[in-house]
């Protein structure tokens, strides 16, 4: 178990679409001041039995994010909607190495719960 900080530092300023500056460059931003994670993510192998069957013991309201497998159709199989993490990019930036794994927010961080079903993410 580890924490993820999604606090950035902003690179460039954000302007509106008449050059006005909306947010200075350097200015520290964490996502979760203004949008909180209401439901788990759990982000797992779609190809992997064992790691469908870790997701489905999860709670009910998870969101299932795969890192590999089709989501459409399992998505199908299960009556469920299951999102997709194009090359891994969402698990890699929260620096999840193995998979599965849980996601649940706690205050401005992010607490991530590796399973002892461990498959190298990527």
């Amino acid at each position: 178990m580890f924490y993820f900080d999604p606090t950035i530092t902003l690179k460039e300023e954000i302007v509106d679409n008449k050059g006005k500056i909306v947010i200075p460059k350097k200015t520290v931003y964490n996502p979760l001041d203004n949008h909180s994670l209401k439901n788990p993510l759990l982000f797992l192998n779609g190809e992997d039995q064992g790691h469908i069957s870790w997701a489905m013991e999860q709670e009910e309201e998870a969101v299932w994010v795969l890192t590999k497998g089709n989501p459409f159709e399992l998505g199908e199989q299960l009556g469920k909607s299951i999102k997709f993490d194009q090359g891994g990019v969402i698990a890699k930036r929260m620096a999840i190495k193995y998979i599965p794994a849980k996601v649940v927010q706690e205050g401005k961080k992010l607490k991530i719960e590796e399973s002892s079903l461990r498959k190298k993410n990527g």
